[in-house]
């Protein structure tokens, strides 16, 4: 099980960010960076000491970053919140979210289908029935 960590960054930060996180979760992280989004796959515990890091990225960089930090999860479930949360930080200001953070702070949603299903999964709830 692993989580991620999307960050909507400058390119030329990266390499700093990816480094700050080896060192905080060890050389085993994924990471990729595709228009303005650093998206770091990790098996870190904390997400206060995630936050923590980030915090003083932000100091250290001056620059106010946007931070998604989702939650354990196995790898089909991590790329479908991926592809949700991507697009709702389009539409989100800087600040440090979660799921239902990011909902709630989202000024436009296009496919709620496709994020209610996501939150259903595996509930024994399904949308007929809501």
């Amino acid at each position: 099980m692993k989580r991620f960590t999307i960050i909507k960054l400058k390119e030329e930060y990266v390499d700093i960010v990816v480094d700050v996180f080896k060192g905080l979760c060890g050389q085993a992280i994924e990471h990729s960076f595709d228009n303005g989004y650093l998206y770091i796959a990790h098996s870190h515990q904390s997400i206060n000491e995630i936050q923590s890091v980030l915090s003083s990225l932000e100091i250290d960089l001056d620059y106010k970053l946007l931070c998604y930090i989702s939650n354990f999860a196995n790898e089909a479930r991590l790329n479908n919140e991926k592809e949700i949360v991507l697009e709702l930080l389009n539409s989100t200001n800087a600040g440090y979210y979660n799921l239902k953070s990011l909902l709630l702070d989202s000024k436009k949603i296009n496919d709620k289908a496709k994020i209610l299903k996501h939150i259903l999964y595996d509930t024994g709830i399904n949308q007929e029935f809501i």
